[in-house]
């Protein structure tokens, strides 16, 4: 129980040091053509199925990062691995 606490808090303080390291030209914006929809860094999204963090996108990569529940690394996804955000 101790463990989780840790994790948990560990993950929180992930979260709050990108949210505030990260500028809104990180924000990710999505556009289906008549609706755009901007995420911003550190929102809880779920990212092919499953939640997570956004962390922010990566000019130089190309790729956004999340940070998926259970975990306190970021991952990367480049745009076309994304399919399907809630």
């Amino acid at each position: 129980m101790f463990n989780n606490h840790i994790k948990i808090l560990s993950t929180l303080l992930i979260v709050i040091s990108i949210a505030y390291g990260i500028d809104s030209s990180s924000s990710l914006q999505l556009s289906n053509g008549n609706k755009n929809i901007k995420i911003k860094p550190g929102s809880t999204i779920k990212l092919n199925g499953k939640e997570c963090l956004f962390a922010g996108f990566d000019v130089k990569k190309k790729a956004a990062g999340f940070i998926m529940s259970g975990s306190d690394h970021i991952k990367y996804f480049n745009l076309e691995e994304i399919k399907k955000i809630h």
